[in-house]
């Protein structure tokens, strides 16, 4: 979900659609090319339905743009991640994301 408020975007989540079709797990981000993309990512929790697709999402997004989240969330996001980029197909990806920490940074909680 993409909130707006005033002039500053908020992605909230970036989860896949677990049992989807082949194709359809990835959330639809062509609203980002109308509005504009987000200023920061808000994970409101570790499941994958909630971060399994922040590889993508992060990979399109400038590395200035910083995702929130409690310091448990992102514990738990690096090791559900790993199962989520098997899913996906994007393993390479996901890795040098995982690696470097990009999309699962967090605020300590």
């Amino acid at each position: 979900m993409l909130i707006e408020i005033e002039d500053h975007r908020i992605l909230i989540d970036a989860g896949i659609r677990m049992g989807a079709r082949p194709g359809a797990h990835l959330p639809n981000l062509s609203v980002m090319d109308d509005v504009g993309e987000p200023e920061e990512v808000l994970v409101t929790h570790a499941h994958t339905d909630h971060t399994g697709a922040l590889p993508v999402v992060t990979g399109g997004l400038g590395a200035s743009v910083p995702i929130r989240c409690t310091g448990a969330t992102r514990a738990i996001t690096r090791v559900l991640l790993s199962d989520a980029v098997k899913i996906m197909g994007l393993r390479e990806q996901a890795e040098e994301c995982v690696d470097d920490g990009r999309c699962v940074r967090g605020e300590p909680a």
